[in-house]
């Protein structure tokens, strides 16, 4: 990444310096550590640079918490459309099980 390549997105970012490291055993489990990583609030990546571990688990615990409830939208009689899941597109009536 300190490499002078003017189109790399960390060109325009420089001078860059290492925040945090960690060995892992494979490959697979550091890209799976650094996807959860990239998931975590700026709070909690920063905790984790200053290695505040007990704070990295409060916020943890707090994000938990304030999770809003799944909802689940019936159908909606007559509107051909339905919407299953959070994740789901819509329906519509035709492609509905009976």
């Amino acid at each position: 990444h300190a490499g002078a390549i003017p189109s790399c997105y960390t060109f325009k970012r420089r001078p860059l310096s290492l925040v945090f490291s960690q060995d892992f055993p494979t490959r697979e489990e550091a890209l799976a550590s650094e996807q959860q990583i990239k998931g975590w609030s700026r709070k909690k990546k920063e905790a984790m640079m200053k290695g505040d571990w007990a704070e990295v688990s409060r916020l943890a615990q707090s994000a938990r918490v304030v999770s809003p409830p799944s909802v689940h939208p019936e159908a909606v009689e007559g509107s051909g459309i339905s919407v299953h899941g959070s994740t789901s597109s819509p329906r519509t009536e035709e492609e509905m099980p009976q």
